[in-house]
């Protein structure tokens, strides 16, 4: 991705970085960060490789091809930060998909030999060789989050499904979210250290960023929320924090209300 300006506040708020052409911010009381204006198309596919979703996929995929399904959970949230329900997203668009390779030793990670996107919570791997596999992919930064492992012979019995929960204390508040209010992440830090928050498409297509040297206690880290700017693409989004090595993260909806 391109290279992000930096913008210094005062040394107690710690270091802001936004993407290109985002404009100002401002902060609030309790360390609230309102990012007043959201320029990029959420709808687009952006990987860590620059790759594009490849095209629709035939409606009756070969014999020989490998198919499957992908479920993302996420943590619904009252704006009091109440967790509600969960949510199941079945049909989501521009997830990249890898197909791990994984040889005599099927209790390791294995190696991605290929890579796809999902087009309505499906994906298809073309004629993969027989062999042992998982699928998997990554959200931001974290490692590949796979099925279990099982045998592909080439017969086309589908993959397990890939399911996709939140990881770590991280409330996104609220969740769903319309367009004139935009999503915040709080929590409670059991000690002083930086933390870092990005929001992103699930292509991976970052459209928010901050990061501070955070006190211990409550934050709460507000994005989205101008009228005047250009609309967050509704449907399924990322919201993730990391603190100390660790990636919490969790799916939020922009939805019209």
């Amino acid at each position: 991705m391109s290279m992000r300006p930096s913008v210094r506040p005062h040394a107690r708020t710690g270091v802001f970085r936004f993407l290109p052409g985002t404009p100002r911010t401002r902060i609030l009381p309790k360390l609230t960060l309102i990012v007043s204006g959201l320029t990029l198309s959420l709808s687009g596919g952006c990987s860590d490789r620059g790759d594009q979703p490849r095209g629709p996929h035939p409606i009756t995929p070969p014999a020989a091809d490998l198919v499957g399904e992908v479920r993302l959970v996420g943590n619904l949230f009252t704006k009091s930060g109440q967790v509600i329900k969960q949510r199941i997203e079945d049909d989501a668009d521009s997830l990249r998909i890898y197909l791990l390779a994984l040889g005599a030793d099927t209790t390791s990670t294995g190696a991605a030999t290929d890579s796809t996107w999902t087009e309505n919570g499906a994906y298809r791997f073309a004629e993969p060789p027989p062999g042992n596999y998982r699928v998997a992919l990554r959200v931001a930064r974290s490692p590949f989050l796979s099925t279990r492992a099982f045998a592909w012979s080439g017969d086309q019995t589908p993959a397990p499904r890939l399911v996709i929960r939140p990881s770590g204390p991280l409330e996104c508040v609220p969740n769903p979210f319309a367009d004139d209010h935009g999503v915040g992440a709080q929590g409670v830090l059991p000690r002083a250290g930086q933390i870092d928050f990005e929001a992103r498409s699930l292509a991976g297509t970052p459209w928010f960023r901050f990061e501070y040297d955070a006190p211990e206690g409550f934050y709460h880290i507000h994005c989205g929320g101008d009228p005047t700017a250009p609309p967050i693409a509704h449907g399924p989004h990322w919201l993730c924090a990391f603190y100390e090595g660790e990636q919490w993260y969790n799916v939020v909806w922009s939805e019209e209300e």
